[in-house]
C-alpha cells in the first residue's frame, strides 16, 4: 500500500487562490499542494466522490457549513478511520456562549456546531481555548 502525503486546500475565491499557488510554486514541497476554486462543501463531495481518505482535515470556512462538513467527513471515506478534524473558531470571541438573543449568526451556526460535535458518540473532542478557539475532533 502506498501513502501519498498531499494538501488539498479549498479556496473559494480565485485571487486568493492564485495567490497561493503562486506561494507553494516557489516551496520545495510545493507540488503536494493543490488548490480547488469552489466552495469547500462543493469540493468536499466532489473528493468523497472519488474515494480519497484523509489523516487530518482542517476546517476554517463558512461557518454555517460546519455542521455539513463534519456529517460530510464522518458519513464518507473523507475521514481516515482514527482520522483528526481541526475545527477553527469554535469559541469565536465567546459568541456561541452568550444568551441566543445576543449572537450573530456565525456564533449561532458555532454554537450549533459545538453542540452537535458534542452529542455525536462516534468521536472525541477537546476545544482548546487560544484566540477564537481550535476543537480538535478525533473519530473513535
Amino acid at each position: 500500500m502506498t501513502c501519498r502525503r498531499y494538501v488539498i486546500a479549498c479556496e473559494v475565491d480565485d485571487y486568493v487562490a492564485k495567490f497561493a499557488q503562486n506561494c507553494f510554486a516557489i516551496s520545495p514541497h510545493g507540488q503536494k499542494i493543490t488548490v480547488e476554486v469552489a466552495p469547500a462543501l462543493e469540493t468536499m463531495k466532489k473528493l468523497a466522490d472519488t474515494g480519497i481518505s484523509f489523516d487530518l482535515v482542517f476546517i476554517d470556512a463558512d461557518k454555517k457549513e460546519y455542521i455539513e462538513y463534519f456529517k460530510l467527513l464522518l458519513d464518507s471515506s473523507l475521514l481516515a478511520p482514527k482520522g483528526f478534524i481541526c475545527v477553527d473558531n469554535t469559541l469565536l470571541q465567546g459568541e456561541p456562549y452568550l444568551p441566543e438573543n445576543q449572537r450573530s449568526a456565525n456564533g449561532e451556526a458555532i454554537n450549533q456546531f459545538n453542540r452537535f460535535v458534542a452529542e455525536d458518540d462516534r468521536v472525541e473532542q477537546v476545544l482548546i481555548p487560544m484566540r477564537d478557539g481550535v476543537t480538535i475532533i478525533k473519530r473513535k
